[in-house]
């Protein structure tokens, strides 16, 4: 528990609490009460002593070391002595050693990192018989869970990967994004390089980000269809795409969708069952004499005046 005390400040009681940072270095967070400080002492007191429970010094960023980041978080952190010890049995015993070999950042801890994680756990773990290990992987996985919450809390991660893991039963939730970038990668051996090209610019500078920040996974899309006609409508309405570019869009989503229903990752294509944007009509427009008389002019004694005046002869039958 971090140090902590009282201050008065425009007599407001201010709580000033004090830590020692990865330099060992002391550091000062004030943090106001907004209580006057006429009447509120005792108040006042009971804010600092939670303040205390609950602060963990930011010694980290999104870039530290995963491992790293939760050997620090579980010695900040308010655990009882008991929750200490199984913590830390746990995480130095089987998740630090293998976290410092696979080297992530806590902003770049996937699901699939997770998942790889309790699957080396369950083949490679000397555990003596099947409920303890059950019971190791459950711990590992409230360990980690807890401190991407931290993670999540400080802004460095979007959402927590663990929540869309269940170790214990081997389902995992797959990001769209995620999953269309591997579809891809497979994809690549079997189209030809133009159409790969086309397929990953499509998903790399629209798709992925947009599902990205979104979070929605394969089940996401499965069970709400109308997320995707969500994209479609962003396309258009927000970004001003035109329709036959969002309907080329819409069939790389239903192509990736229905490897993951052929695959078993969903039960259904939920790209079935959105509307396909309309496709636009074109409207071909021709100049009249006087246009064509406008442009004879410009183009005569250029190079192109023989191909300008035959396009436009062409053009008029």
């Amino acid at each position: 528990m971090v140090a902590g005390h009282l201050r008065i400040q425009n007599g407001i009681y201010q709580m000033i609490l004090s830590y020692k940072d990865k330099q060992n270095k002391r550091k000062t967070k004030s943090i106001s009460t907004h209580l006057p400080v006429k009447g509120n002492k005792k108040k006042a007191e009971a804010m600092l002593a939670k303040a205390r429970k609950e602060f963990i010094p930011t010694l980290w960023d999104k870039d530290t070391e995963f491992s790293t980041f939760l050997s620090d978080w579980i010695d900040l952190a308010n655990f009882s002595p008991d929750t200490y010890a199984d913590y830390y049995m746990c995480l130095n015993t089987y998740i630090v050693p293998y976290f410092d070999t696979v080297k992530r950042s806590v902003s770049s801890i996937t699901v699939n990192d997770l998942d790889t994680f309790y699957k080396n756990l369950q083949k490679n773990a000397s555990i003596p018989t099947s409920e303890s290990l059950k019971t190791t992987i459950s711990l590992s996985h409230t360990i980690i869970k807890n401190g991407l919450l931290y993670a999540v809390k400080s802004g460095w991660i979007e959402s927590n990967p663990a929540d869309k893991l269940n170790p214990s039963t081997g389902d995992i939730e797959i990001l769209f994004c995620d999953f269309i970038l591997d579809w891809l990668e497979m994809m690549k051996s079997s189209v030809d390089l133009n159409t790969y090209a086309g397929y990953l610019s499509s998903a790399k500078s629209s798709i992925v980000p947009y599902f990205k920040e979104k979070g929605y996974t394969l089940r996401d899309l499965e069970d709400n269809p109308k997320f995707i006609q969500d994209y479609y409508s962003y396309e258009m309405n927000v970004v001003g795409l035109t329709s036959n570019t969002v309907i080329h869009r819409h069939a790389n989503i239903r192509k990736c969708l229905q490897y993951a229903f052929q695959v078993g990752l969903i039960k259904s294509n939920p790209a079935d069952r959105v509307e396909r944007p309309q496709k636009n009509v074109f409207v071909s427009e021709y100049y009249d004499t006087q246009e064509l008389d406008e442009l004879f002019h410009a183009v005569k004694g250029d190079p192109i005046e023989l191909p300008v005046i035959l396009a436009a002869f062409y053009e008029t039958e």
